[in-house]
Formats: C-alpha cells, structure tokens, sequence
C-alpha cells in the first residue's frame, strides 16, 4: 500500500514538473522564427550544440591540468597511528618475547617539473614517531627536517618538452573544432529549416490552391446550368478540386510529421509548434579564392590537425633512436636527526648529512635487432604523416576553390530562380482571370497552377543551397565575411568555459 502511495507522489511529481518545464518553454519560445533567430535558437537547445560544448569544456579541464601540472605541487601524507603486535626471537632471552608499539608517520612534501631539462626537483620534510608499549615503554623520533632530491633521464627524449610544444596547440585545435562544431550546427539548423519551410510553404500552397479552385469549380458549375461551359469541362474541374483536396490531406501529414521532427531536433515537445518565415538572401559580400584560402589556412582545425599529426611523427621518431639505451640520473641530499627525549629537540643542532648519487645505466645486449625495426618503423610513420599532410593539404584547397565556385554560381541561380518565380505567379493570376471569362480551358489553368508550384519549390531550393554553401563558407574558414572578423572573436563569450 505503502508502494502505492510512493508511486502516486511520484507520478503527480513528474506531471507537475514536466508541466512547470512546458510553461518555461512556452514562455521563451515564439510564435515565429527568422533564419537567423532560429539558428540562435538551435544552439541553443540542439543535442550536436550542447555535446559540443561539453566536449569543449573537457578541453579546457585537460588544458588547465596541464598548465597547473608545471606549477609546484604541495602534498602532505600521514599514517596515524600504526599499531603493530608481533612475537620474535630474542637472543639475550633465548625466548620468544612479544613487542607492542605505535608509530605515527607525517610527510610533507613539494615538487616541481623542470621543464627545460625533463627532470622534477622534491624537496619534502618527514617526521616519525615510534611509541613502545609495555612496562620497558619509551618514545624515539626521528625527523629528516629537508631533503633535496632531483632526478630526470639523462638521454631519453624530454616529454616535459614535447608535451609544452603540442598541448597549446591542441586546445587552440579545441578551440577552433568547437567554433567549426557551432557553424556546423548552423548548417544543420539551416537544412531543418528549409525542410521544415517547405512542408509549410507546400500546406499553405495547398490550402491556397484548394480554395482557389473550389471557388473556380462553384464558378464552372453555375456556368454549366446554362450551357456556357460543357459537361467534361465541369468534370475535369471537378477532378482538378478532387486532387487538390488529396494534395491538401498529404500536406496536413506531412508537416506534422516535419514538425514532430523539428522538436525532436530542438528537444522539445511534439505540443509545441511555431511559423518560419521565407528568409531573404544573405546579406553577404563577394569573395574570391585567395581570400577565403588565407583565411581557411589561417582558422580552421584542420590545419592545426595536420600539424599535430607532423609532431608526434616526428616525437615517435626521436623517442625510437634515444631508445637504443637509457641513463637515469639520481640526486638526494637530506638532514636526519634521531631524539629518545623531546619533539623539540629533533630541530635543534646538530644534525647527520644525508647524501646519495646514483647513475642507472641500462643498455640491451641482445635485441636481435628489434631496436632498430623501431627506428625504421617510425620513420616510415614519419614519411607517412608528411605525405598524407601533403595530400591533405592539397584537398583542402580543392574544397575551397569548389566551395567559392559554388556559393558564386549560386548567387546568380538564385537571382535568375526568383524572377522565374515571380513570372510564375503573375502567369497563374492571369490565367486564373482568364479562367474566369471562358478563354483558357481547364487544362491550360491547371498547367500554370503546376508551373506556379515548381517555380516556387526551385526558388526555395536554391535560397536554401545559397544559405547552405554561405555558412558552409564561414564554417570552413572560421571567418564572419559581414563583420570582417574572425569567428574565434565573435563566439568570444563562447569560449569562456
């Protein structure tokens, strides 16, 4: 019973929350939507734009681990108390005796990366406590007050080095993936709303041909009564209504399922709906190919990519030749003091010197030749990445040179579509006036109600394509050609995480 009545608050929970979330909703959302508005809002609630963002905000975790990686870090370890019990041997006795004691341990302790060289420098204060139990109890400290210690490798590769060489690089690439990852949701959000133009421009279309021609076949039916339109005429009209109405049913459909999946898109739900309004071209200025090659050269990731790719070629290959044998260099010096009296006097003088210097040295006898395959193996990685660099680079400024050649040609398709759409319509008014008065039969009307459709559907086609390869441009060149700035500066606010 008690489930019961668990599960009853938890449902009237959810319904209660999903109804204050559909109010927050419906408060921010509009009833209509520019271009421009609506790619605002697909960053905004889109699954890509919000994945992006995470991704990016992991990046800037992992940068500032690395930067903080190469500031001293300060740790404390202590173990308090260790209790330990044991029975042994005792040679004076010639017995077993048991000991019983407490220790009590701290260490602190400081280290700093060496950049320049590839070594780390620790310095570290120790303090320990042993307590013996029992009716012969005493108390010994032992404290190292500093210890100096300073170890690297001596002529293996500095991956301290490599590491402050690519990790800058790699976020300025996160940087920029994640402005390239936001124009890419544009272009996305751009397809959608053409997609989602169309259905509603087909539907109004529809709707508007429906009742255009139920007003045309109430018009042909009274003109029959008296003999002035023939009996097939009236039937082919009749059947021009009867298809428009199966055409007006498919629409219906058709844009509630596109607008199903606008919201699936958005993250909203299937309740919500909004009008999109027909965009006018982009205000964009003429490009040309140098231009926009200097500035996808200088902005896009992928050139960081290809660079990155280079460099850890190139740090495999060093790593496989100063593989061949490794020297470890080992530097300690320390001041001990032990006391059986008092903590106080472990800090007074005078101290014990604690010095070590060691040199590993660690050089393969037999390695049937394995080091060596190493060295070629990454020289033929090297060899690799600098021709797949090449290739990649030469690809890269083909797609430039199409993506220029496409977002031009498109400017005078689009020019030459609207007009064709702007002929259609006024062919459709006359023709339906002509309609009216008996000088076109059905036929020649319903051939330029088709006409009408299609020079509209080709106009928004290519306005669509015209948007599509506008952003595209700015997508691959990181570049706002209205503004005349970089994206990186644009999306600023973006990039705070």
């Amino acid at each position: 019973m008690r489930l019961v009545r668990n599960l009853g608050k938890f449902l009237l929970l959810l319904i209660m929350f999903v109804g204050v979330q559909i109010k927050l909703y419906s408060q921010e959302l509009k009833s209509e939507y520019t271009l421009e508005e609506f790619i605002k809002l697909a960053e905004k609630l889109s699954l890509v734009s919000i994945e992006a963002r995470n991704e990016y905000i992991s990046s800037c975790y992992t940068y500032q681990d690395f930067k903080t990686g190469y500031l001293p870090s300060v740790s404390l370890s202590t173990t308090i108390p260790n209790f330990n019990r044991s029975i042994s041997w005792n040679d004076d006795l010639q017995s077993f005796i048991e000991k019983n004691n407490v220790s009590s341990t701290a260490n602190l302790s400081m280290s700093q990366k060496v950049a320049p060289m590839g070594g780390t420098l620790t310095m570290s204060s120790n303090l320990q406590q042993i307590v013996l139990l029992g009716d012969d109890g005493s108390t010994t400290y032992f404290s190292s007050p500093l210890s100096l210690s300073y170890s690297q490798p001596i002529f293996a590769i500095n991956s301290m080095k490599w590491e402050r060489k690519v990790s800058p690089i790699e976020f300025e690439k996160a940087k920029r993936t994640y402005v390239s990852s936001i124009e890419d949701n544009s272009v996305t959000a751009i397809r959608r709303f053409f997609s989602f133009i169309s259905k509603q421009n087909t539907l109004d279309m529809a709707r508007f041909n429906y009742s255009n021609l139920d007003t045309l076949y109430q018009m042909t039916k009274e003109r029959c009564t008296y003999g002035a339109v023939s009996e097939i005429d009236l039937l082919k009209m009749q059947e021009l209504l009867l298809n428009a109405k199966e055409r007006l049913i498919n629409a219906e459909l058709n844009f509630k399922s596109e607008n199903n999946s606008m919201m699936d898109f958005l993250g909203l739900s299937s309740h919500f709906s909004f009008k999109l309004m027909v965009p006018d071209r982009p205000n964009a200025p003429d490009v040309n190919f140098d231009d926009v090659l200097e500035k996808a050269i200088q902005y896009n990731p992928g050139s960081l990519s290809r660079e990155l790719n280079i460099l850890k070629a190139k740090k495999e290959l060093i790593q496989a030749k100063k593989e061949r044998f490794s020297m470890d260099l080992s530097i300690t010096y320390g001041l001990d003091h032990s006391s059986a009296s008092s903590l106080a006097a472990l800090y007074e003088p005078p101290y014990s010197d604690r010095q070590q210097v060691s040199l590993g040295l660690s050089v393969p006898i037999v390695n049937w030749g394995q080091q060596n395959r190493k060295v070629k193996l990454a020289q033929a990685k090297e060899e690799l990445a600098q021709e797949v660099y090449e290739r990649e680079e030469r690809k890269f400024v083909q797609e430039v040179d199409m993506q220029v050649q496409k977002y031009n040609a498109h400017k005078s398709i689009l020019d030459l579509t609207s007009l064709l759409d702007s002929i259609a319509i006024k062919k459709f008014t006359m023709s339906k006036e002509r309609f009216k008065i008996g000088k076109i039969s059905v036929r020649e009307l319903n051939d330029a109600l088709i006409e009408k459709d299609n020079a509209n559907a080709r106009y928004l086609t290519n306005l669509k394509n015209y948007w599509i390869y506008f952003f595209s441009m700015r997508q691959l060149t990181l570049y706002d050609f209205n503004k005349d700035r970089p994206l990186l500066e644009v999306y600023e606010e973006y990039l705070k995480p």
